[in-house]
């Protein structure tokens, strides 16, 4: 199942690259994806903030 689900996020027809520039911002839900950081950043810096939202909306 694991392997399964590992060739699946490695598919990039569903993947999202986001190309950062000053001041973006992203959003995703860890409920529902899965994440991955690539290293292709350097020389910048990557700093990231994280927020938690406690509970569903009803």
């Amino acid at each position: 199942m694991l392997d399964h689900l590992y060739a699946t996020a490695a598919n990039p027809e569903i993947q999202c690259r986001f190309r950062w520039e000053k001041g973006s911002i992203a959003f995703r839900d860890n409920r529902v994806c899965q994440h991955l950081a690539v290293s292709d950043y350097f020389p910048a810096r990557r700093v990231m903030e994280r927020v938690t939202i406690a509970g569903d909306r009803p």
